[in-house]
């Protein structure tokens, strides 16, 4: 088995093999063992649906054998190429491919949309890599190329139920499921119950606990630390405007209403109470910042653990929130990478296969522990123990054989793990990129009353006046 790094500037021209490969070294990785073994075959191969037989018989017919790499492409030069790459060798081993794999990658600074461009010309043609690693965005964009599996007419069903719907939903476009995540985290609010006792809470609920603090002569200081007027923003009333969960834009209806005093007087409450300290307080000053009052919401996420240990600095009188929403739970995940298979790929079957061994129940325990995408792992696999790692008694979660994860723990020894997977069934995705699209207007265009150079009422006019043609032409 041959490992091959580039970067990804495939000469079309010359067809799949035409890589250039200036300044990049070929690392070259022997397999022990592995020599004529066939291809993957999935072990639910005889419920598969017609959809796989259209393909691999499309496959057979396009290719001329099986001396034609297995090409992985990462989208992003951040995503840890090395870890992807050892997960890509450890199932090769394991189904005993008999493959040379090709790893490429967008390079630093390489402009996304000529990355995007040149991978939807491949698609379009019917090449293109096997197994691709994307974000929604440019999961979106490749849609259009009629070239993304989807993965809800070939994947097990079994699988499918047992990853979170949030996580679902991220890798959905319409009904169809072309994107699966294969580790994820939480993304919400902890808020006091003095404050706010519910766990769902509108734009509107926000904005008038402000102003009342304002007429008890009990300010906040601040909304949250670490977050700017412009962040305050995003997370208030933008953050949820993608998936229809803003009151500012009725997606059904394509009409938008910013210029109405509800935003007005969010500009201004974040003029007010955005943080512009520059401070970086720790965790445990975050906390004690909202015990005190100074500010009204803590943000908790990440990963289990992460999620444990924001929740355990504020058990005492705080409870979890979601972010201000118009209809929806308020509570988002972080699914930022997704897994798609090229439709007409050369090794179709294997690219599916290393999808079902990232996602399946075995690897998700082993090595994803706090931040599966799947319910059994984290609700029927998973066993809450006390244990002692040496500094005293912990909260712990055990998951498989012989896998102890300490955690921070409630009081009562037990563990955050159910609030940490509500929010992983109830979770939407955000906006993932606040620079384009309705997110970039609504930004973009509020910076100017942030900074002092327009009033709130003429920042709204313009905003509303763009979304509405945005909007208008893109029916």
């Amino acid at each position: 088995m041959k490992i091959l790094k580039t970067p990804f500037r495939e000469n079309l021209a010359g067809g799949r093999a035409g890589f250039i490969l200036p300044l990049f070294f070929v690392l070259f990785l022997t397999a022990c063992g592995i020599g004529g073994a066939p291809s993957v075959s999935s072990p639910d191969e005889d419920s598969r649906s017609e959809d796989i037989q259209s393909a691999d018989s499309q496959q057979a017919a396009a290719k001329p054998g099986d001396d034609l790499p297995f090409r992985a492409f990462a989208f992003s030069y951040t995503d840890n190429a090395e870890e992807l790459e050892g997960y890509l060798v450890s199932y090769a081993k394991e189904a005993g491919w008999d493959l040379e794999i090709q790893v490429e990658n967008s390079r630093p600074g390489e402009d996304r949309e000529i990355v995007l461009n040149r991978l939807a010309a491949e698609l379009s043609q019917g090449k293109g890599p096997d197994l691709m690693f994307l974000d929604r965005p440019a999961m979106e964009a490749l849609c259009g190329t009629d070239g993304l599996t989807d993965l809800s007419r070939v994947l097990p069903e079994e699988l499918i139920d047992q990853v979170f719907p949030s996580i679902v939903r991220v890798g959905q476009v319409g009904e169809a499921l072309y994107g699966l995540g294969w580790f994820c985290g939480a993304d919400a609010l902890v808020v006091p119950d003095r404050i706010w006792e519910g766990e769902n809470w509108t734009v509107e609920d926000v904005l008038s606990l402000l102003e009342k603090g304002e007429k008890e002569g009990k300010p906040f200081a601040r909304w949250a630390d670490e977050m700017p007027p412009s962040s305050m923003l995003y997370h208030i009333g933008v953050k949820g405007i993608r998936e229809g969960d803003s009151p500012f834009v009725n997606w059904q209806e394509r009409t938008c209403c910013f210029d109405t005093p509800e935003f007005i007087r969010l500009l201004e409450a974040c003029q007010r109470y955005g943080d512009t300290t520059g401070a970086y307080p720790t965790p445990e000053e975050k906390a004690e910042h909202l015990k005190q009052g100074e500010t009204m919401v803590m943000f908790t996420g990440g990963n289990l653990a992460g999620f444990s240990q924001d929740m355990s600095r504020c058990q005492e009188d705080c409870h979890l929130a979601g972010y201000p929403s118009a209809k929806g739970s308020g509570f988002y995940v972080q699914c930022y990478r997704l897994m798609a298979v090229n439709k007409e790929a050369a090794h179709f079957e294997e690219a599916l296969g290393f999808l079902e061994y990232l996602a399946g129940e075995r690897m998700q325990k082993e090595s994803f522990p706090t931040q599966s995408v799947r319910r059994d792992v984290l609700t029927e696999d998973a066993v809450v123990r006390v244990e002692d790692f040496g500094e005293g008694m912990r909260t712990a979660l055990s998951i498989g054989e012989g896998r102890i994860v300490p955690l921070e723990g409630k009081k009562d020894g037990t563990s955050w793990l159910p609030e940490y997977t509500h929010i992983l069934e109830e979770g939407i995705c955000e906006d993932w990129d606040a620079s384009v699209g309705i997110a970039g207007i609504v930004m973009g265009e509020s910076e100017a009353f942030f900074d002092g150079d327009k009033s709130a009422q003429a920042v709204a006019d313009v905003i509303q006046n763009r979304v509405q043609l945005y909007l208008d032409e893109s029916r």
